[in-house]
């Protein structure tokens, strides 16, 4: 069993989950604008844009246009991991100890 090596999420990680969080504690009534969620977690706007953006398209998030759109989980919270969103926004994630395995 290897030891637990402790993780630095990135800023687009940290947006990203907490974006998501919002959507899902709050998403049970339909989509949940981009504004709401800004609003909500105190991200910028901007910058929550292209978050959201990547996390749709890894099929985490699905969007819908126009009055009264938004986005809304793909799936139940409980099926979406916090690994999945993270390498939505950053890439691929690799363990240290893989990266330095020297066998």
């Amino acid at each position: 069993m290897r030891d637990h090596v402790p993780v630095k999420v990135s800023t687009r990680g940290d947006y990203a989950t907490r974006a998501l969080l919002s959507i899902a504690l709050h998403g049970y009534d339909g989509p949940t604008s981009v504004k709401e969620i800004a609003e909500r977690t105190g991200l910028p706007q901007p910058y929550l844009e292209q978050i959201l953006l990547a996390v749709k398209g890894a099929g985490i998030v699905l969007s819908k246009r126009g009055v009264g759109g938004g986005y809304v989980l793909a799936r139940p919270p409980e099926e979406i991991t916090l690994a999945e969103v993270v390498a939505a926004v950053d890439g691929p994630i690799t363990s240290i100890l893989d990266a330095h395995d020297h066998r």
